[in-house]
């Protein structure tokens, strides 16, 4: 009867090894999914190079590229979090270009209190614009969002499938 028993015990210890092992390894692959939907270090510091040599060669000072980045941050968490219930918004896209806005940001102004005070000026001065349009226009609103950010973003691609 011990004999029987240890077996059993040994089968469902397997099973639970099995089970887990299996578990581990889906939970591995669901990490490496969401880390492929991210840019790499090497694709930032690219990108935030690019962006402020861009709007420099444009004769734009420090503060200027720091608005115009700071409000295009914002303007990417709205057209990600509103704008998908009045048109299509690529979701994956648009959550790579808003990390990579973000972490332009982080690498060429970080937490510093200029940085910080442009920061809060530019979204206090976004959220009285958008505070401003009422309900029924918000979806106006978007769309105008949209073609700014594709004239002057190339966001384009965030409103296309894969």
């Amino acid at each position: 009867m011990n004999k029987k028993f240890g077996s059993r015990w040994l089968n469902v210890f397997t099973v639970n090894v099995i089970v887990l092992v299996l578990l581990l390894i889906s939970a591995c692959a669901a990490l490496a999914n969401a880390r492929d939907d991210e840019p790499s270090p090497e694709v930032m510091q690219e990108f935030a190079f690019n962006y402020m040599r861009q709007l420099s060669q444009q004769k734009l000072s420090d503060r200027e590229i720091a608005n115009q980045l700071a409000s295009s941050i914002w303007w990417s968490e709205k057209v990600q979090l509103l704008c998908p219930s009045y048109f299509y918004v690529n979701a994956r896209r648009a959550r790579y270009d808003y990390l990579l806005r973000q972490n332009t940001w982080h690498m060429m102004f970080g937490p510093g209190k200029t940085a910080t005070s442009i920061l809060n000026e530019a979204a206090a001065r976004r959220n009285e614009e958008f505070n401003n349009v009422p309900g029924a226009a918000k979806g106006a609103w978007c769309e105008s969002v949209k073609a700014f950010g594709i004239k002057t973003f190339g966001w384009g691609p965030l409103f296309e499938g894969d």
